[in-house]
This record gives C-alpha cells, sequence and structure tokens, in this order.
C-alpha cells in the first residue's frame, strides 16, 4: 500500500515537473523571466530607423505665464528620415560597446539637403550592463541637421532599454534612468543635461518567428538640468514626455522593434535682456532588425513600400497635448 502510494505521488510530481518544463507559459507565470543582455563580441547585424522629426529655435521675451513650449505660429523643420544600420557588438563586459555605421539614407523634405549627409557615419555606443546609452560618439562622419547626435542618443535609448534587475512576470515594473548632454548653441556651445526617467512594463511574453519575446511598453519624462556652465543671470527651464513600446528577445536581450514617441522643449533665459531661446524636438520614429521583420517599416513613413504614410507630425503649437495632464511636466529650473 505504502509503495503504491509513493509510486502514485512520484508519477504526480513527474507529470507537474514535465508540464512545467514543456509549457513555457506555465513557466514564466511561476518563476517570472529575466531580461538581460548574453551579447556576442564580433556579431554583426543590419537594423533600420525610420523616423519622423520635428524640431525648431523660437526667440522672444520672457513669456509672463513661464510657459517653455514654443507659439503656435513658429517655423519648425521636418523630416521623414529611413536610415539603414549596420550593427556590429565591439565587446562586452562591465560596459557593453556596440558600433553603428550608416549604410543606407532616405529622406524626404522640401529645400533642404534632409539627412544625405549622414551616409557612412559611424558611432560608437557605450551601454550600462543593464541597458540605456553611457555615451554615444560619433567617430566618422559629419553632423547632421536633421538626425543630430542628440536624436541618435535617444533613438538608442530606445534600441536598449533598461532591463529588470530581478526576475519579473507579467504585469511587473521597473524604472531607468539617464542623461545626455546638449549643447546650447545659442550659449557658444555651453552644455546642459537632459535627464530622461522612464517607467517600463512587462505586458506580455510569447513566442513568434521561434522567439520567446517580451513585450515591454514604458513612459517617462524629459527635463533639463544645470551642469555648471551656464552664464550668469541665464536660467534654463523645460518639458518633455517620453512613451514607446520594445519587443525584445529574451534569449540575448536584444530588441527585435522599438517604436517611441519623445518630445522635449527646452527655454534658455536671458534675465538680463528679457529673453528667451525656446528649442524643441519632437520624434516619433522605429527601430527594428529586418532578419525577423522584413517590411517593419511598411506604413510608417510616407514612402513606405507596401503601405499606408501615417498623419505627418503636429504643428510646434500642439507639442505636449497627446501627454495627459500632469505626466508631461517633467520641468525643471535653473538659476546661476
Amino acid at each position: 500500500m505504502a509503495k503504491r502510494i509513493f509510486f502514485g505521488v512520484a508519477i504526480v510530481c513527474v507529470l507537474i515537473v514535465g508540464f512545467v518544463i514543456f509549457m513555457p507559459e506555465t513557466r514564466q507565470e511561476l518563476f517570472g523571466i529575466r531580461l538581460a543582455h548574453s551579447l556576442q563580441a564580433g556579431k554583426a547585424e543590419n537594423v533600420v530607423t525610420v523616423a519622423q522629426l520635428l524640431s525648431g529655435t523660437e526667440i522672444r521675451p520672457i513669456s509672463e505665464d513661464g510657459s517653455v513650449l514654443p507659439s503656435s505660429n513658429v517655423n519648425t523643420e521636418n523630416y521623414d528620415v529611413r536610415l539603414g544600420l549596420q550593427e556590429s557588438i565591439q565587446s562586452v563586459g562591465s560596459e557593453d560597446v556596440v558600433s553603428y555605421s550608416v549604410s543606407s539614407v532616405e529622406s524626404e523634405q522640401i529645400g533642404t539637403s534632409g539627412a544625405g549627409d549622414m551616409i557612412h557615419n559611424v558611432y560608437r555606443l557605450r551601454l550600462f550592463p543593464s541597458g540605456l546609452p553611457v555615451e554615444l560618439k560619433r567617430t566618422e562622419g559629419k553632423l547632421s541637421r536633421a538626425v543630430t547626435d542628440l536624436c541618435m542618443t535617444q533613438i538608442m535609448g530606445a534600441w536598449w532599454p533598461e532591463m529588470p534587475s530581478k526576475r519579473v512576470r507579467k504585469g511587473d515594473s521597473w524604472s531607468g534612468r539617464w542623461n545626455v548632454p546638449y549643447v546650447l548653441e545659442v550659449l557658444d556651445g555651453k552644455k546642459i543635461s537632459l535627464c530622461h526617467e522612464v517607467q517600463y512594463f512587462l505586458d506580455d511574453v510569447r513566442s513568434s518567428k521561434g522567439l520567446n519575446i517580451a513585450h515591454v511598453t514604458y513612459k517617462g519624462t524629459v527635463a533639463p538640468a544645470d551642469l555648471g556652465e551656464l552664464p550668469k543671470d541665464t536660467e534654463i527651464a523645460g518639458t518633455g514626455m517620453i512613451a514607446g513600446e520594445v519587443y525584445i528577445n529574451v534569449a540575448n536581450g536584444q530588441s527585435c522593434l522599438a517604436d517611441e514617441r519623445l518630445i522635449w522643449s527646452v527655454a534658455v533665459r536671458l534675465r538680463q535682456d528679457n529673453m528667451e531661446i525656446v528649442q524643441f524636438a519632437d520624434r516619433n520614429s522605429r527601430t527594428y532588425r529586418p532578419r525577423y521583420l522584413p517590411h517593419g517599416d511598411a506604413g510608417f513613413t510616407k514612402k513606405a513600400p507596401g503601405g499606408t504614410s501615417q498623419e505627418g507630425l503636429p504643428t510646434a503649437g500642439e507639442l505636449m497635448k497627446t501627454a495627459p495632464a500632469g505626466e508631461a511636466t517633467g520641468a525643471a529650473d535653473t538659476k546661476k
């Protein structure tokens, strides 16, 4: 009798273990998943970035209401861009280093050279072990007016999101923070920092195209910070918002597709002259691996093959109106 009970319990245990092992969805619900980079030095792959870009500068008297947003009638620069990039893992360790070489450029806009000057540019990206950029440096090529080095760094922040420090289940959240130096040409090249605060959410984990894919959504804020270079009687204030989603290969922690909307506006206030310079940018972008998604940009840009275009970027006066009340604040005032 005792042997029968023992063997019965043993069979049940084997069935349970087998069920957990061969049913990944059940295993993930019980134990969660570990999202972390497992990169291989020397591995190279093509990636594509498509983006709709808006930017501009407005010079005006200091706003009585303290607004850091541009006026509705300010002139803007608008670009539709498609970049083919060669991604190469240079080294892994305490910092992962990845290089990006621009192999192809398609750009559409009126009266400018667009992003054509980016062809053959090379960027060196240093990453924190958990993701997000430490620094992006252009090692070869020209500064692009359409896709600035700051914009490239922020795109990489979407492509290499923060990874959680522990196992996570569907519905769990974690946070990330990263800073990017921003050169103020209106102040002879003095720098401030744009601080990005992001909250991530594990929305789902499922199998797709033979891969175990984690779907992560996120939102956050962007705010300027003084680096100690501002002249006397100069202030900065600003606001910004981030929202996006990314599909991550659980096996190696690399993104397969990342969509992001990022908007920011910074006001540089010259108190002695009663003047402020508002600089702003709005990006709607997608980055993907053609190996998994050969037509990943279909329908995204005006020239996308086989798809219809989305609505164009909003005018400068529409900046921030897509953010829920209180969510696009991220404001900071710094005085020196």
